[in-house]
């Protein structure tokens, strides 16, 4: 679907080939059969800083571990097209609402122009408007798929979706970086996931402007999970309130229109498989081979597309042979003469010197091109990418 990370051109084929892949239909959640995946371009009050969640790395054995800021194809496709500008040189990369002792906050990082990162952590408190006039936002999380606002005025309590957030503002406010404005409203159903406008306003501006600068221009959302914008590391948060936001042509967004959405699951003893699917399908998707060795560079480019297969069936996509297969902190192997094959007129970044992962084994290779690779694929290791060959 999207690039930054890549879109498999899949046609996922539900064929599920062992007890476990049959009994993880429950965790989730179709991909439209038979048709191609579209390629678009692109805790309680946690004060005013947060603690990071932690790197993955054990040191730099890639030798391209220059420390990125973020936008590696995690929360868009390509860039800081997610950051809102505040004033001088600082711009606001929204992450996550979550509940907080004094109502509902809105948790990102800020950047420079350059994308250099300035803090590792800010939130900006919410309040709101409806119709213009004030009111309490209570709390911010999803009923299904749906966004729901809640808040209270002189008049009563409410609940807000649909189109009826349409007439709501979030007001949002730092005491050092300034304010801006949200306001969101539902726009498609994207194969299971409800994707959302999302635009922004300062007080400088004179009309609301997309919050995605994207192909897209849409949000979705997934609940009680933070993912770092430099490693792509998820942390589950189910005491928080936590609902993340991403813009639909990066990772976070397209794992979840492939078919990869932990938090559909309804079986506890399934849900670590999920959990594990969703965030190894975070790094195939945008090519972040050498997580694990500290180099969290995305080594893809827009628009390329990908051949997946995973242990449940969820993607199924015949590949010539097998470029990674992959878990949550990156691939387990990797094989360059299989690597994803970019647009004609497109060049995929240069892998570094050194490749700190070993090559794929001719067997993964042989099971790819005689159809059998899911059954050579485990659960902390459930993905595999290779070329998409029309």
């Amino acid at each position: 679907m999207n690039p930054t990370t890549d879109r498999p051109s899949l046609k996922p084929v539900m064929s599920w080939v062992s007890t476990a892949a049959m009994s993880l239909l429950a965790l989730t959640l179709t991909v439209g059969c038979g048709e191609p995946l579209e390629a678009e371009a692109e805790a309680e009050a946690l004060g005013q800083q947060e603690a990071p969640m932690g790197r993955l790395d054990t040191g730099c054995t890639s030798g391209n571990c220059s420390d990125p800021t973020n936008g590696q194809g995690i929360y868009i496709a390509k860039g800081f097209g997610y950051c809102i500008w505040l004033h001088r040189d600082i711009y606001f990369c929204p992450e996550y609402f979550s509940q907080s002792q004094s109502g509902p906050q809105l948790t990102g990082q800020t950047v420079n122009s350059k994308g250099e990162s300035l803090t590792q952590a800010v939130t900006f408190p919410v309040a709101g408007r409806r119709l213009g006039l004030p009111v309490d936002v209570l709390r911010i999380g999803l009923n299904a798929q749906d966004l729901v606002i809640a808040y209270k005025d002189a008049s009563g309590y409410y609940e807000l979706s649909g189109t009826d957030l349409g007439n709501l503002e979030l007001d949002l406010q730092n005491s050092t970086l300034g304010a801006f404005s949200l306001r969101f409203r539902p726009a498609a159903l994207d194969k299971g996931v409800m994707l959302y406008e999302a635009e922004y306003i300062r007080a400088s501006m004179s009309a609301w402007a997309p919050t995605c600068q994207d192909s897209a221009g849409k949000v979705a959302f997934i609940p009680e999970r933070r993912v770092d914008p430099v490693t792509a590391k998820v942390a589950k948060d189910t005491d928080s309130g936590v609902v993340t936001m991403a813009c639909r042509t990066g990772a976070i967004a397209t794992c979840m229109v492939w078919g990869y959405r932990p938090h559909e699951v309804s079986d506890p003893e399934r849900q670590s498989m999920a959990d594990t699917a969703y965030a190894t399908c975070l790094q195939a998707k945008r090519a972040a081979y050498f997580v694990q060795s500290g180099d969290y560079a995305s080594y893809t480019t827009e628009g390329t597309h990908i051949a997946l297969q995973d242990l449940y069936g969820i993607m199924n996509v015949s590949m010539p042979g097998v470029e990674a297969v992959w878990g949550p902190e990156g691939a387990r192997c990797f094989s360059e003469s299989y690597r994803r094959i970019p647009n004609p007129g497109a060049v995929l970044p240069a892998l570094p010197t050194v490749i700190p992962v070993p090559a794929c084994d001719q067997r993964l290779h042989t099971a790819a091109q005689s159809g059998t690779l899911q059954s050579e694929l485990r659960e902390d290791a459930p993905l595999a990418t290779g070329p998409y060959v029309p």
